[in-house]
């Protein structure tokens, strides 16, 4: 349904819908994406097979460059490269143990390649060939002036240094590099004695600066503890944190007794005017005897009442008398009990105004001691700056005495930073030219010559390699992609479809009738004209196989040769026999509808008749034949007396048939030759015949390879007795 559903979109909305590989076998729609790296391999594929098609021109572009590479081989002079190698030592050979001072010196404190690069700049930037020249005339060589320019450069990873020389004579490239090698050496020797002597003075300088730095510093720390009173200062904090601590123990001990106090006010207030709820007293309580011993009167009292009650009345005088003694002595209990807390209230407020006292007095103190600590440690901080610093300069003095000794020993020595690592050998084998890279060299240029004027060749030759290249060249949909076939006769192709089947031909030209016979053609399409581009693409094969796929399906077809100058038809068809010639038919003015029947031969292929014909005559006009009113007439009775009706034209663009003939049927089906046929050729055609007003309904690639790499995908997933050893 998704095809079906795309014939009802305009032909720029398919186009714009289908781009990408994999396109349908039968009609080229794109039916999934491949991946990428087929992409690259059906390119990859393309080109070789581009380049084995053109190895002709490949093989003349190889010669053509080895011999180019031959003659500049013969006339480049030789060269020969000689080289010498030195060490450079980023560091004095001599060096005395201990921590060194940082100095100014271009050994100390920089990475080894870091001195070796800054070495080489220097001796790039001297002109060291006046020294080399005097060096080797000191030395009694007889051509002290012939030497050759010398090139310094670093060896990775290591503390040497290549001195590269080039000669036309192998010697004396390697008495220059050797030279270079030796001046070199010398020139750091002078500047390494020149350094030391200099480098003396100036510690000498330095070490005086540092000594009396030095001496300043400590002359200050000590004037500092002295004016600041550190000493006192830290007698001062001790006294404060002392007295904090005792009024903290104080506190403690307050606190304690009020906690006693509060739970003995709590006692008292408990007890309020109820005696009977009391059982004991606390033993801290205030006049704790006075008023045991008013409680002991009351139970005397009590029991004395008591004992009264049981005897007499209640009225009688003597119990009246004993319940007022009880009452009198309850209340004067009651009241030493009240006195008791009001004493512990008042002795609880004396507490809580105590530690209020004490709490402010640790508050201020608190205070005093944080001062005297911060001033003690703002202090103590700078007195030890100072000493850092003193230490620091301390350090730098002996380190600086130690360079001093150093430098002294260096120059003493005779020591140098440079020296020869390994002289430079004579070169047995020329630097250049050199043979074997020179022919490599012509290979390539030929190769990539050959190659570029292939591709040349092939993008002015402008083939068709794809479905996509139909589609952006004429907006045309695919309609069948007809594969190549194993060694056969034309005829033999032309029926394929009728002998196989079950074979990829047939599948390709039933999915082009499905094609035809979608939504956006319906059964308009009774008539169809089979063109192409140029003579031998196939038109014939197409217009066979397609008459006999309609014919199978149930269709009565016609098939009529109208290539009246090279006819095929009875070549494919040897079972009608006798062929009536068409052109004297159809230049016979009397011909009517009895003629035509008798021109139609029943094929050996179900519902298919066949009308075949001669080659005409020189003398004959077969364009005007072809546009004569009985070929019009044919035409018309052919439409009515069979369901469809298929015509084999001649090639468009060589003849104009096929154009007279394109206006007078329901659509035509242009033929290409796959990789071969040209965009040109192909876009001429269908500018031609839509300018005559003839429906173009689709193209038909001839001769697809089968392989994956091709550019119209792969269909021969179970026809493996396919090949591509033959052309259709």
């Amino acid at each position: 349904m998704d095809n079906i559903d795309r014939q009802r979109e305009p032909r720029s909305v398919q186009r714009n819908s289908g781009r990408g590989p994999g396109y349908d076998p039968f009609c080229g729609s794109r039916q999934h994406e491949a991946p990428p790296a087929n992409n690259y391999a059906l390119l990859i594929h393309r080109w070789v097979s581009l380049l084995r098609r053109r190895w002709l021109t490949v093989l003349l572009a190889l010669i053509f460059g080895v011999t180019a590479m031959g003659y500049k081989l013969s006339i480049t002079p030789k060269v020969y490269q000689a080289s010498s190698i030195i060490k450079i030592r980023p560091r004095r050979p001599r060096i005395l143990q201990g921590d060194g001072a940082v100095l100014n010196h271009l050994a100390y404190g920089r990475r080894t390649d870091v001195v070796i690069n800054t070495r080489l700049e220097e001796f790039r930037g001297m002109v060291l060939t006046n020294a080399v020249t005097h060096y080797l005339r000191d030395n009694g060589d007889k051509s002290p002036m012939d030497i050759g320019e010398a090139t310094f450069s670093p060896i990775e990873d290591s503390s040497l240094a290549m001195i590269t020389c080039e000669h036309s004579d192998p010697e004396r490239a390697a008495v220059s590099a050797n030279a270079y090698a030796a001046v070199a050496e010398q020139i750091a020797s002078s500047k390494n004695k020149e350094e030391s002597h200099k480098a003396v003075a100036w510690l000498n300088d330095q070490a005086v600066n540092q000594r009396e730095a030095l001496e300043e510093a400590a002359d200050l720390r000590i004037k500092f503890m002295v004016n600041n009173q550190m000493d006192l200062l830290e007698h001062s904090r001790k006294a404060a944190q002392d007295k904090l601590a005792q009024l903290s123990s104080s506190l403690v001990e307050i606190q304690s007794s009020m906690v006693l106090a509060q739970d003995l006010c709590d006692a008292l207030d408990k007890i309020g005017d109820n005696l009977d709820d009391m059982n004991t007293l606390p033993t801290s309580t205030p006049r704790s005897a006075e008023i045991h011993e008013k409680l002991f009167e009351l139970r005397e009292a009590e029991a004395a009442s008591k004992a009264l009650r049981s005897k007499y009345r209640e009225m009688h005088p003597k119990a009246i008398e004993a319940e007022r003694t009880v009452a009198a002595l309850a209340s004067e209990a009651l009241g030493a009990i009240k006195g008791a807390s009001e004493t512990a209230h008042t002795d609880l407020r004396l507490q809580l105004k105590q530690i209020e006292s004490l709490e402010s007095e640790i508050s201020a103190q608190r205070e005093i001691a944080a001062r005297f600590d911060l001033e003690l440690v703002q202090m103590k901080s700078k007195q030890d700056s100072m000493l850092r610093t003193e230490q620091a300069l301390e350090t730098t003095y002996s380190g600086l005495l130690r360079r001093i000794e150093e430098a002294r020993l260096s120059a003493d020595e005779n020591t140098t930073s440079v020296s020869v690592a390994k002289k430079a050998p004579v070169p047995l084998v020329p630097l250049s030219p050199r043979p074997k890279s020179m022919m490599i060299k012509g290979l390539l240029l030929g190769l990539v010559l050959g190659a570029g004027l292939v591709f040349l060749k092939e993008v002015l030759d402008d083939p068709i390699t794809s479905s996509a290249d139909v589609e952006d060249c004429v907006d045309l949909h695919v309609l069948a992609l007809i594969p190549r076939i194993r060694k056969q006769s034309r005829a033999h192709i032309a029926r394929e479809t009728l002998i196989n089947r079950s074979g990829l031909i047939a599948e390709s030209f039933a999915g082009m009738r499905v094609r035809l016979a979608s939504i956006q053609y319906g059964s308009t399409l009774n008539s169809l004209l089979i063109s192409s581009t140029a003579p031998g693409d196939g038109k014939t094969v197409v217009s066979s196989n397609i008459a006999i796929t309609y014919a199978r399906h149930g269709a009565k077809t016609l098939l009529i040769d109208f290539d009246l100058r090279r006819p095929k038809l009875r070549h494919v068809f040897t079972e009608i026999g006798d062929v009536k010639n068409l052109a004297e038919v159809l230049l016979d003015e009397s011909v009517g509808a009895s003629e035509f029947e008798a021109l139609a031969q029943q094929s050996d292929c179900k519902n298919l008749d066949v009308i075949a014909t001669h080659a005409v005559d020189d003398d004959v006009s077969a364009a005007e034949i072809v546009g004569s009113d009985n070929a019009r007439r044919l035409l018309n009775w052919a439409k009515e007396n069979y369901d469809q009706v298929i015509l084999d034209s001649p090639p468009h663009g060589h003849i104009s048939d096929a154009g007279v003939l394109a206006s007078q049927v329901s659509g035509v089906v242009l033929v290409c030759w796959a990789d071969r046929s040209r965009k040109h050729s192909l876009r001429h055609a269908v500018q031609q015949l839509s300018e005559v007003g003839a429906n173009i309904v689709g193209v038909a690639i001839n001769s697809v390879r089968q392989d994956a790499t091709s550019g119209f995908g792969r269909y021969d997933y179970y026809h493996r007795e396919y090949d591509s050893t033959r052309y259709v």
